[in-house]
């Protein structure tokens, strides 16, 4: 409270005593102030909130709340709209649709996620599964770290939430619409797009799914590697399934030549696998590094 109040050098600066807020007085030093505190309902957890926001810290307009009512008090307190549903961030924070705590939500809402992807892609206390969709920090696609969790179910709840098949349908949604990811360039950059009836909502994707033979640890497949990501054009296959299908389409140009990934593989320039050149090329190498390079 000080700190932000006095110190030009503090982050909060700016919009606490850069704007004319100081602390009153009577609280000048911590013993006035801890007595002012345990005389006015404080707890371990609460926030301190001024009534006014343009006013000081002291007795008259202050008062002890908790951190959500504080996050709604907040000045800069933005909103997010879901499926035409608009609420605060943190209104979709207490949302049982929403996975993860507000600050977690804030941080990825100012790092521009799209709001559906920041409500519903599972928490660090799910791990990134290596995917190349991964981003540090991100959790793209995961696997369930607390086995005490039932799989399939959020923990606590009696609802069939899948958050590994919730996680594979985000990310298709963010490699066909959103410019950041890193596959955009292969999908959105190329045309493909998600059908209208799984954009409406995860609850449609998911429908089709559970009828259409998903297992955990399957992978969605577009048979058309052209095409749109569609009920006609999918279908669940596993890793190895899918693996041979992409090394046997995708066309690599190297030195000059355009091959197949599996082609590049059989090269005598090749020193890697066609899964190894695979996942170089998604990390970002260049194709002739990635075909040439020994494994370490």
């Amino acid at each position: 409270m000080f700190t932000r109040c006095n110190n030009e050098r503090a982050a909060n600066y700016p919009v606490y005593g850069g704007r004319g807020i100081s602390v009153c007085a009577a609280w000048g030093t911590f013993e006035q102030f801890r007595d002012w505190a345990n005389a006015n309902g404080y707890e371990p957890g609460l926030h301190i909130n001024r009534k006014d926001n343009d006013g000081n810290y002291e007795a008259a307009n202050c008062e002890w709340i908790t951190g959500s009512a504080n996050q709604r008090n907040r000045r800069n307190q933005s909103n997010a709209t879901i499926d035409g549903e608009t609420k605060m961030l943190v209104e979709w924070a207490e949302d049982k649709r929403c996975l993860v705590p507000y600050q977690t939500l804030f941080r990825r809402m100012k790092n521009g996620w799209l709001a559906e992807d920041a409500i519903s892609l599972p928490p660090r206390a799910l791990k990134p599964a290596g995917n190349a969709n991964s981003r540090k920090g991100d959790a793209a696609h995961v696997g369930v770290v607390n086995d005490a969790a039932r799989p399939g179910r959020r923990k606590g709840s009696t609802s069939t939430f899948n958050p590994r098949l919730s996680s594979k349908y985000w990310s298709m949604r963010n490699r066909c619409y959103r410019a950041k990811n890193v596959n955009f360039a292969n999908y959105g950059g190329k045309g493909v797009r998600v059908c209208d009836e799984w954009l409406q909502g995860y609850s449609s994707f998911r429908d089709w799914a559970n009828a259409n033979s998903y297992e955990d640890g399957f992978e969605l497949h577009r048979t058309d590697s052209n095409g749109d990501y569609s009920p006609e054009n999918c279908r669940w296959v596993t890793p190895q399934e899918n693996q041979n299908t992409r090394t046997n389409n995708l066309i690599v140009l190297a030195w000059g030549e355009e091959k197949t990934l599996a082609e590049w593989a059989r090269d005598s320039r090749s020193r890697a696998s066609a899964s190894s050149i695979l996942y170089r090329l998604s990390r970002g190498w260049i194709p002739e590094r990635a075909i040439s390079t020994t494994p370490a």
